[in-house]
């Protein structure tokens, strides 16, 4: 319905991806891709992917703005078991959808707020879609001028960005014997690294790249 394949070169060619990995599976090669969501918590040494948000939330002087709409999230903790999960019990080729915790936006904020230090009575404001598609917009004929592709066509990505993209965690996570974690520490290790980061007091960092 949403043809996002068509549209967004990042879904595209991680539906590639996972159509190339499974292709190798056969009945003496077992092969299994993790559809992995958000990830809260902290590996070692390495940037994540949270520094942006937290930027963005402490750019936001008195209330927090953003989209309609949610998203799942799991823990590193949680990723590691559904990783051995898929080694020990996966047979044939499969795909896993993980997700564990679902929120809306709004509420997942109000645990960044907490983390930051920010009040606790700090408004999230849902911010009308075409706003979005505004801004969209805008950073579409901005990347367009520079010669740029994204990975994401921001406009048409409007309709996902603001829908609630739940999963359950029965759809893989269950399977592959993921267990309940505190999501809120995870939460706060994520921003607290996340704000050493920005503040330059954790310097041997590995930043992310594209490969």
């Amino acid at each position: 319905e949403l043809e996002l394949t068509k549209y967004h070169q990042y879904i595209r060619s991680r539906i590639d991806q996972e159509k190339v990995a499974l292709s190798f599976a056969d009945e003496n090669f077992d092969v299994a891709v993790l559809e992995l969501p958000y990830i809260f918590g902290v590996q070692k040494g390495r940037k994540p992917v949270w520094v942006f948000l937290v930027e963005m939330l402490q750019g936001m002087k008195k209330s927090t703005y953003y989209t309609k709409g949610g998203t799942t999230m799991v823990t590193v903790k949680q990723v590691g078991q559904a990783t051995v999960g898929a080694l020990l019990k996966n047979k044939g080729g499969n795909s896993y959808p993980i997700g564990y915790y679902n929120m809306e936006w709004a509420e997942l904020f109000k645990i960044f707020h907490k983390h930051m230090g920010l009040p606790e009575d700090r408004k999230v404001v849902t911010i009308p879609t075409f706003l979005f598609l505004l801004s969209a917009l805008k950073i579409k004929k901005e990347k367009k001028k520079a010669g740029l592709d994204a990975g994401l066509d921001l406009v048409k990505f409007a309709k996902v960005q603001t829908s609630n993209l739940f999963i359950n965690k029965d759809e893989g996570a269950t399977f592959l014997g993921v267990k309940e974690d505190d999501i809120d520490h995870a939460i706060g290790e994520s921003v607290k690294l996340s704000i050493d980061i920005i503040n330059k007091k954790e310097k041997d960092i590995v930043e992310m790249k594209a490969e």
